[in-house]
């Protein structure tokens, strides 16, 4: 266990916005530190951790696994010591009235709104609750314009005004109709998926995803009959059709246990995925937003 007194607690500031952004020079302007300071922090955050913390690929800097998996305790510490030295607000969910706004993708806000909504009216009565589309192209300016407090969803790293912290990982599995061939086979080699016809969530209606991406380099192809703009249409569809579909393994269970579904590994890697939690950085120590992200914590 480190000794914490041998530690600079504003060094915690510090790697918040290395790792955020990514940059020397954008974390520097973001704690009002000069770029030679903000180096040499960083250089003792590397010694502290014993990791390299951001690394150089492909032209620029890049956080390591470790950082990666580090930001979300990272940034419940930061709110947290923030809390300690914050005078005392009278901060009371049950009075709380008006309107908060979601920004969601419909995969995370299928996963975790149910949950999230009965804690909510637990503890927030009178707070009323919008959710409203996103996906990682509009969120900074929905975020910006001041249409929605919050954003769930697939997005990139933290960029220059804007915090993010991971939610969850996810990986693809193969869910189809209870009987059909894919799941009642002995055996799953890759090339056996291309005897199926597929269906594929594209908002773009782009008949090309992540399992195909990982088919290209066997010189295999697979055939996409139906692409569907939105997660929560594809459990119905392919439960009355023959169609295979490869989904996240947190919403496939879901699906399962309301549709008459079966779930099959993938017979190669995929890539998987990570949800997060996005905000202003402006307004990262507002009470009402911290107890909401709190709410969702929990509703993972």
């Amino acid at each position: 266990m480190a000794n914490i007194r041998g530690i600079d607690l504003n060094l915690l500031a510090v790697l918040q916005a290395l790792l955020a952004e990514e940059s020397v020079s954008r974390a520097a302007e973001v704690v009002s530190l000069s770029q030679p300071a903000t180096s040499q922090a960083l250089g003792r955050l590397r010694a502290l951790f014993k990791d390299k913390l951001l690394e150089r690929r492909e032209g620029r800097l890049r956080r390591t696994a470790f950082a990666t998996r580090l930001m979300p305790r990272l940034n419940a510490a930061i709110q947290s010591t923030k809390a300690v030295f914050a005078p005392e607000a009278d901060f009371d969910p049950a009075q709380m009235k008006g309107t908060i706004t979601l920004a969601a993708t419909d995969y995370v806000s299928g996963l975790l709104l149910p949950g999230f909504l009965r804690a909510l009216k637990a503890a927030a009565p009178a707070l009323d609750l919008r959710i409203v589309p996103t996906d990682r192209i509009a969120v900074g300016d929905t975020l910006r314009s001041g249409r929605a407090d919050l954003a769930l969803g697939v997005f990139g790293p933290s960029t220059t005004g804007f915090w993010t912290e991971q939610l969850f990982e996810d990986d693809f599995v193969i869910v189809a109709r209870q009987g059909h061939p894919i799941l009642a086979a002995e055996t799953l080699a890759p090339h056996d998926m291309t005897g199926f016809e597929w269906a594929l969530v594209s908002a773009s209606g782009d008949p090309v995803g992540q399992v195909d991406d990982a088919l290209r380099p066997l010189g295999l192809t697979r055939r996409v009959l139906l692409t569907v703009p939105n997660f929560l249409h594809a459990p119905q569809i392919v439960a009355e059709t023959g169609l295979v579909i490869a989904l996240g393994r947190r919403f496939s269970k879901m699906a399962a246990a309301n549709w008459p579904l079966g779930l099959r590994e993938l017979p190669l890697p995929v890539a998987g995925f990570t949800a997060n939690m996005m905000w202003l950085a402006q307004r990262d120590g507002d009470p009402v937003l911290g107890w909401i992200r709190s709410l969702l914590r929990l509703s993972v």
